[in-house]
């Protein structure tokens, strides 16, 4: 099975086996929930937590960059911040928390490739009704509604799931 991200306005596609998801979430969650300041950056890395693949299943981690959870307001800021944390990646940033040590040359083939597509978005092929969405679904018990905890291991924002990395046997 595999897993798709895209910007289809773009006609843009990358396709992640399995475990190349997996490590490419896991680090998006270290280094974005380590550079997260405002709430508008922080509801972009928990939005992804929530593609955790050890919960919702293999192989059905798919997305488009437009449903992510833009504001039109902070488009840039967002923008900026989510490319800052894709180059934090490749700094390995919290790696020494997992059990595991990424493969660099598939990771950050993947990582260049989100971020062609993060740097190409504009406000007018986001998908604001899919965002709505997700906030109108996100209740009162959500971590991001109570003050966006941490994993105490990974330092990684959690989800509805908890954290992705421990969540990944």
């Amino acid at each position: 099975m595999a897993n798709m991200i895209c910007y289809e306005k773009k006609n843009m596609h990358m396709m992640c086996s399995n475990g190349v998801m997996d490590v490419l979430l896991t680090t998006i969650g270290l280094c974005g929930s380590d550079l997260a300041e405002q709430w508008y950056e922080k509801d972009l890395i928990v939005w992804l937590m929530e593609k955790d693949q050890s919960v919702v299943g293999l192989g059905t981690v798919g997305f488009d960059v437009s449903e992510m959870p833009w504001q039109k307001l902070y488009l840039q800021e967002q923008k900026e911040f989510f490319c800052k944390t894709l180059q934090c990646i490749k700094k390995c940033v919290g790696w020494d928390t997992l059990d595991y040590t990424p493969n660099k040359v598939l990771l950050f083939e993947k990582i260049d490739v989100l971020q062609k597509m993060i740097e190409k978005i504009v406000w007018e092929d986001v998908d604001y009704k899919d965002i709505q969405y997700w906030y109108d679904v996100c209740d009162i018990t959500e971590p991001m509604k109570n003050g966006y905890p941490m994993c105490e291991k990974h330092g990684i924002l959690l989800s509805v799931y908890g954290c992705i990395a421990c969540n990944d046997v």
